[in-house]
């Protein structure tokens, strides 16, 4: 016989070691792969979901700030206002996060801070009034605003 047409002698158990060894060989290497990805993933989200919960803060606060220009316009185009009361419906969350509102004043700045408990995102907004604003903070949701004439001052409340 040609020694072409000979075949090598194949043994039995080997084959049916081999198909298994590749399989676990095969599942170990999907699932490192699958691993790398989710992690990689998880990162994006968590970068995603701050920018989204900056972005929302920042038109929270734009809001805000028009609110207490148009009220301070109100209260400073006529001297005999008496009382002045605004009321504005916010979010009371952010992406699935609570947020606080703080009005501070440093000096003749003054600044809306709005900070989201969630990611620990802060925002800071610049007011310019005529009026002062009073030092304040409240949890995000429906807003009042409030102007009192004896002390030229508009206050934030909840």
């Amino acid at each position: 016989m040609d020694d072409r047409l000979r075949r090598p002698a194949v043994r039995v158990g080997s084959r049916g070691q081999s198909t298994t060894l590749d399989y676990t060989l095969s599942l170990a290497i999907a699932t490192l792969l699958v691993a790398g990805l989710v992690t990689a993933a998880s990162g994006l989200v968590d970068d995603s979901r701050e920018q989204v919960v900056r972005t929302e803060l920042e038109v929270i606060g734009e809001h805000l700030a028009s609110d207490l220009v148009a009220a301070d316009r109100l209260a400073q185009s006529s001297h005999s206002t008496e009382t002045l009361t605004m009321t504005r419906p916010l979010p009371a969350r952010v992406a699935g996060s609570e947020y606080t509102i703080r009005t501070e004043s440093a000096g003749s700045v003054q600044w809306i801070n709005l900070t989201a408990s969630g990611p620990g995102v802060t925002v800071s907004v610049r007011a310019e009034t005529a009026a002062s604003i009073a030092d304040t903070g409240i949890d995000g949701g429906t807003v009042t605003i409030t102007y009192d004439p004896a002390a030229d001052e508009l206050e934030v409340s909840s």
